[in-house]
């Protein structure tokens, strides 16, 4: 009766959205080569379902030392600005693939500091995503996966402003 009591302690310690399923996925957001290279990430929601819209719940990113660097929950999501007027990737719908990249969180320039010392590059550089989702219908028709970007990086001392030049290296994994 008492490993009970504890199991239910030990569940209630660890909360989870109602019938949300989750992914996670390694992830990284960080200046290399002397400032000269940009390393980003996105994280890809594809919903093969042609019937249901599927919700991203909320994302958490944890940094290389284990301390959350963005939560987010639905409909406080960044909005992805690489199309006109964005898109808020909260509700995919059937038949969508949305994503975000770490560029929409941060921009082009390293994690913030958080004010304990540690520099957004040693923050950055081996992170983990944490998606929360749920979807009616199949789940294994929605799917998570992430790309990683090395991008050319370049810095105008005088207005303080990072951008984005050419692509150096990519790579895709499915998040599990």
């Amino acid at each position: 009766m008492q490993k009970t009591g504890m199991l239910a302690l030990a569940f209630l310690a660890f909360p989870t959205w109602a019938g949300a399923d989750t992914a996670r996925c390694g992830i990284s957001h960080h200046v290399r080569v002397g400032g000269t290279e940009m390393r980003a990430s996105a994280i890809s929601f594809r919903n093969g379902d042609p019937v249901n819209a599927a919700t991203i719940e909320r994302i958490t990113i944890y940094d290389f030392h284990g301390r959350v660097v963005h939560d987010s929950v639905a409909n406080a999501h960044p909005i992805n600005t690489d199309l006109p007027g964005g898109v808020n990737i909260t509700v995919v719908p059937p038949h969508a693939n949305y994503y975000l990249r770490t560029n929409h969180f941060w921009g082009n320039n390293p994690i913030p500091d958080l004010g304990d010392g540690i520099d957004g590059n040693s923050r950055g550089f081996s992170m983990t995503a944490v998606v929360e989702y749920s979807k009616p219908g199949n789940p294994k028709l929605f799917e998570v996966s992430r790309s990683v970007r090395a991008r050319d990086r370049f810095f105008d001392p005088n207005t303080g402003q990072a951008s984005e030049g050419a692509e150096r290296a990519y790579d895709l994994h499915s998040c599990s």
